[in-house]
C-alpha cells in the first residue's frame, strides 16, 4: 500500500545522466523561474527505474502534488523573491533547487553522508547563498543535531540571529524526518 501513488503523474519521468567529471548520476530539473539545473544523486542510489531501456526517476515531485499531505507551497503560502529558506531533510534537494534562484539565502540540513557530495555538486554554483549543513534539526544542539538559534556548524553566523525578527509562519513547513 502506498499513500503517495495517487499523487504521481505517471507521464512525468526524468531521464538519468552520468557526469564523468564528478562520477555522479544526475537528472535535469526545472527551477520555478525556468532555469534547467543538474540535480545529482549518490552512487549507491537504488531507486532509479528503467523505462524503455533508460534509467529514470519517476517520483521527483511526489510531495508537491496539490493533493499530497506534504505539499509545502500553496496559493496562500509561497516563497517570494529575497526570502530565506530552511530545508530540513533535504535528500536530493529538489525542493531547494526549485526555488534557489529567487531566494536570498538557503540553509539545507541533510545529515546523511551519502547525500553530501551530490548536494555540493547540485548547489556548487550557489555557494554564495546556499549553506549545506550535515546535521539533523532538533530542539537541542550536539551529537549531530542543531537548533536553528545556535551557530551554524559550517558558517560563522547563527541561522536566526538577533538582527532578524522571528515571525510565526502562516503555515508551517514540515520536511524533516522527525517532528519534535
Amino acid at each position: 500500500l502506498s499513500i503517495f501513488n495517487q499523487h504521481i503523474d505517471k507521464g512525468t519521468l526524468h531521464k538519468v545522466f552520468f557526469d564523468e567529471t564528478c562520477n555522479l548520476s544526475y537528472v535535469i530539473f526545472d527551477t520555478v523561474d525556468g532555469d534547467r539545473r543538474k540535480m545529482y544523486y549518490p552512487n549507491n542510489y537504488n531507486k532509479f527505474h528503467v523505462r524503455n531501456g533508460k534509467k529514470v526517476v519517476t517520483d521527483l515531485l511526489i510531495e508537491q502534488f496539490p493533493t499530497s499531505p506534504h505539499l509545502y507551497i500553496t496559493d496562500e503560502h509561497k516563497i517570494n523573491a529575497g526570502d530565506i529558506v530552511i530545508d530540513a531533510g533535504v535528500c536530493e534537494g529538489n525542493f531547494a533547487l526549485k526555488y534557489v534562484n529567487i531566494c536570498s539565502k538557503m540553509y539545507l540540513f541533510e545529515p546523511e553522508e551519502e547525500w553530501q557530495e551530490p548536494l555540493h555538486q547540485t548547489f556548487k554554483d550557489y555557494r554564495d547563498k546556499v549553506e549545506i549543513i550535515p546535521r539533523f534539526v532538533s530542539d537541542n544542539s550536539g551529537g549531530g543535531t542543531s537548533r536553528l538559534t545556535t551557530p551554524c556548524p559550517t558558517c560563522a553566523e547563527k541561522i536566526f540571529s538577533s538582527r532578524w525578527t522571528w515571525k510565526e509562519p502562516s503555515r508551517k513547513l514540515c520536511g524533516a524526518r522527525k517532528e519534535f
